[in-house]
């Protein structure tokens, strides 16, 4: 096969229930997995962009000096180095996260000690100082050590260099490393008795029910209101079930989800009748996201903040966004008909974005809302995936945030950013349309059909497998297998076909286009143009790469697909299929070898295939399921070489000033 760099509150009977007993906001939503949605890619700001892609010089002993700077334009609550904190932003730390690991250092200059002796381990980057009392001659009363030549600064990993595919086949031979990635838990704030908001504090609110409406907005009954509710902005978060259960509270600054590595940050949100959720007060109601009003500060008789819809679109059943006509909020409709009923208009997801003016003080918030269509039986149960998402930010930022897997070197755990070649067409600028949530990997739906709306995403230092099924009659993949490349429908289509049909999917002749994993990844790694078709696909170098650097960026492999599939009637099956898809990371180490700071060195992804027979006793018109696989695999380069760095020697003499021989020439 030809190898080329392809282009490529608990749930309860509606939504005063759950707001009074639980959410005191009234959302009635949830938040699902990370990329619930179709690919979604972060907006790329070319006046930012640089001309030409500058490769980032690393300073061996001084990388990884901000590690809680995980946040690009945007500043990370209580971390004191992050150079995106104004001195207004830290005036408001309530605490320090930690920066970076101390250097070994020696103590110079202490009264009534000196330093005897000094005794620099071998192997070992730590330096241990013993002392000894003073003699009481007149220099030793008077000296002390006002700098050293000490002869090693510790053990550091050099810069492995750019990798290649022979150093990946190598360091997946030698041994590959794997691991689980580690849990997030939200952010909660308690309460303040400052008159601005300081970080992690909770954000005071008050729901629209209950107060007067032609009352001034910073009126003393709103604020009984708040006060009687709980008043503060709170959203659910998803029990063991993945059913939306308790609410946590939202603290001032604390992005949620807190990361990037957070795998999910909601709830699944059921109903037990889809005729009640699909009322105006409903748990399916998406009007509850503006019934909400946020307090400018946290005491007093501040002003009281609704939220301005920026945005709403619907999401379709192939995982399409579309803009909603209007632009408001559309409320809940319910249609039944044959013993099928479909709440349109549901909530799926809502993104705040509350701006502060950097002195504790906010001052206005925004709402991105996403609506769908759930369907269930006439009276029967009926649930829906809820995403929600908060950002906080200062006045005046122009940049969106956009969260980092990692201050240089990538966290384990964290997801590998990924994104696509995006140009300018006025200028010779290129940079990289970075994908939200990380480099995307095929995945699995709720009912285990493989589902272009719920991607998975690949994990720095993760090794995973994974699959998911397409169902097909044996007519069906008779004609999926002797086709042309370029026929068939869209995945998201054909599965809507699918999952409408019967059980043995009679009435449904269409066929999904080729290949499936590219298909799965909205056109990403393949060469047909459309979607991320035809579109050079990047993985990010480092967990901070910035969109604008493309030379902080790695073009993935990706090979050409070999699609041409056989068919043997006898056995009823499809020889040669593409049946997955395999992302690899060479990965290599840089730094102190007590703080590691780790990049990728070297990608690439490869397709996999296989034979499909049809084996479904009934041959007429009865579905099989045919699985598709996806893995993610890391390899360390071979650094075992750890060296061990030195200062430069010291001149024997020190730099005379100019003027030492003065007034001689």
């Amino acid at each position: 096969m030809a190898t080329t760099t392809a282009g490529g509150g608990r749930r309860g009977g509606g939504r005063a229930a759950v707001l009074a007993a639980a959410l005191a906001l009234a959302l009635g939503a949830g938040r699902g997995p990370a990329g619930a949605r179709a690919q979604e890619t972060y907006g790329v700001a070319f006046g930012d962009v640089l001309a030409k892609g500058v490769a980032r010089k690393v300073e061996l002993t001084k990388t990884g000096a901000c590690l809680c700077d995980m946040t690009a334009h945007a500043c990370d609550g209580n971390c004191g180095c992050d150079p995106d904190c104004s001195e207004a932003e830290k005036g408001l730390f309530t605490g320090s996260l930690p920066e970076a690991p101390e250097s070994p250092t020696l103590q110079y200059c202490v009264p009534a000690s000196s330093v005897a002796t000094v005794n620099l381990p071998k192997s070992g980057a730590l330096v241990t100082v013993a002392r000894e009392a003073p003699g009481k001659d007149f220099l030793a009363e008077l000296l002390c050590v006002a700098s050293d030549n000490n002869p090693a600064l510790g053990n550091f990993f050099r810069d492995g260099g750019p990798g290649s595919a022979a150093a990946l086949d190598g360091a997946l031979a030698a041994a590959g490393y794997s691991s689980l990635a580690a849990p997030s838990t939200a952010a909660s704030g308690g309460p303040t008795s400052s008159d601005v908001y300081k970080v992690g504090d909770s954000v005071r609110a008050v729901f629209r029910t209950g107060y007067d409406a032609a009352a001034p907005a910073n009126s003393s009954a709103l604020a009984a209101d708040v006060e009687a509710r709980g008043g503060v902005f709170s959203l659910p978060v998803a029990a063991a079930s993945g059913t939306c259960d308790v609410m946590d509270v939202v603290g001032f600054m604390y992005n949620v989800p807190m990361d990037s590595a957070a795998r999910a940050s909601g709830c699944e949100r059921v109903a037990a009748s889809i005729v009640d959720a699909c009322q105006a007060a409903g748990d399916f109601s998406a009007t509850a996201v503006t019934d909400v009003k946020f307090a400018s500060t946290p005491l007093g008789s501040p002003a009281f903040i609704a939220p301005a819809v920026t945005r709403v679109q619907k999401l379709g059943a192939d995982g399409r966004l579309s803009a909603v006509a209007g632009g408001a909020v559309p409320a809940t409709n319910l249609a039944c008909a044959m013993g099928v009923c479909t709440c349109q208009n549901a909530l799926q997801a809502v993104e705040y974005t509350i701006t502060h003016n950097g002195n504790g003080v906010i001052s206005a918030v925004d709402a991105a809302v996403v609506v769908t269509d759930v369907t269930s039986s006439t009276t029967g149960a009926a649930a829906v995936r809820q995403d929600y998402k908060v950002t906080f930010r200062s006045s005046g930022t122009t940049a969106a945030a956009v969260p980092n897997s990692g201050s240089p070197g990538y966290k384990t755990g964290y997801p590998v950013l990924g994104g696509v070649q995006e140009e300018d067409p006025g200028s010779p600028k290129v940079a990289v349309k970075q994908f939200k949530g990380g480099l995307p990997v095929p995945a699995a739906g709720p009912d285990g059909l493989c589902d272009p709306t719920a991607p998975s995403h690949a994990r720095f230092g993760v090794s995973s497998s994974s699959s998911c099924h397409v169902p097909m009659t044996l007519a069906q993949l008779r004609t999926f297998c002797t086709s042309s490349s370029t026929y068939g429908v869209d995945l998201p289509a054909y599965l809507a076909q699918m999952r409408a049909a019967e059980r043995c999917g009679a009435g449904v002749s269409d066929v999904p286009a080729r290949p499936l994993p590219v298909q799965l990844l909205n056109g990403l790694l393949g060469a047909e143009a459309g979607g991320f078709g035809g579109k050079t696909a990047y993985v990010g170098i480092w967990g901070d790469s910035a969109m604008g650097n493309v030379a902080e960026w790695l073009e993935l492999e990706v090979p050409q697909a070999d699609d041409k599939m056989s068919w043997n009637e006898a056995t009823a099956t499809c020889s040669n299929v593409i049946t997955g898809v395999r992302y690899e990371f060479l990965t290599t180490k840089i730094g102190a070898q007590t703080d590691p700071q780790e990049s990728i060195a070297y990608a690439r992804a490869r397709f996999t295939s296989g034979d499909w027979t049809f084996r479904q006793p009934l041959r007429g018109s009865c579905v099989q399921k045919f699985h598709l696989q996806s893995h993610v695999e890391f390899a360390a380069m071979d650094q075992s070489a750890v060296e061990n760095v030195s200062p430069p020697t010291p001149p024997l003499f020190s730099n005379a000033p100019d003027d030492f021989f003065y007034p001689f020439a």
